[in-house]
């Protein structure tokens, strides 16, 4: 089972790891605006064992990779961005209480990286609405001991 959701997290990581724009971004000067930014997810994680049906901060950032595909369809052409890195979660028999992705993104001029921006935040914030509904959970929801038990989600810019 762990192997399968491995699988699938890389086959994902893959399909957005591909998407990157197009290559003609350059303005009337010929330069390039850019900028990178990290997506954060942070969660109560736990031991795959005793822990199961908490959510998963990788799965959620996988799920905001997804969303963020489709969040970036209609921006302009010459805005190009690519994940360059995903991580987190710390033993294979754990469920990841961090995990966290990096994008970069170049565009002709600020207004193509301002809507890039909007798009990412959109994107982090379905993520961890679909991490956190697929496991029964509410924002802010507590355990029994005061404990978070929801998945949250952040954009920081490098």
């Amino acid at each position: 089972m762990i192997k399968k959701i491995y699988l699938l997290l890389i086959v994902l990581a893959v399909s957005v790891f591909a998407l990157t724009g197009c290559p003609s971004n350059k303005n009337a000067a010929g330069s390039k605006v850019t900028a990178s930014y990290t997506a954060s997810f942070e969660g109560p994680g736990g031991h795959s064992n005793g822990a199961y049906g908490n959510v998963n901060a990788v799965h959620a950032a996988t799920r905001a990779m997804m969303s963020l595909e489709k969040e970036t369809a209609t921006l302009p052409k010459n805005t190009v961005w690519k994940v360059s890195q995903l991580k987190g979660g710390s033993s294979v028999n754990a469920i990841a209480f961090d995990g966290a992705f990096t994008v970069k993104v170049e565009a002709s001029n600020q207004a193509g990286i301002d809507a890039f921006k909007a798009a990412l935040d959109t994107a982090v914030a379905n993520g961890v609405k679909a991490e956190n509904d697929f496991r029964g959970k509410t924002a802010g929801e507590v355990n029994s001991q005061g404990g978070r038990v929801d998945i949250r989600g952040k954009v920081t810019k490098n």
